[in-house]
């Protein structure tokens, strides 16, 4: 994520260099396999302990 600065009355905003899509690729990635389910409705986001 690259951080720009605003004008004064904006303010300084965040913005992401390869577009908003390279977030939910880099989270995807990190993902064990098996673990996202396309085309699914999500209900619930929990974390859960590691071993």
């Amino acid at each position: 994520m690259q951080r720009l600065e605003g004008n004064p009355i904006d303010g300084r905003s965040n913005r992401f260099p390869s577009g908003a899509a390279a977030l939910t690729d880099t989270l995807a990635a990190a993902l064990p396999s098996g673990t996202l389910q396309l085309g699914t409705p999500v209900t619930a986001i929990r974390a859960t302990p590691t071993a």
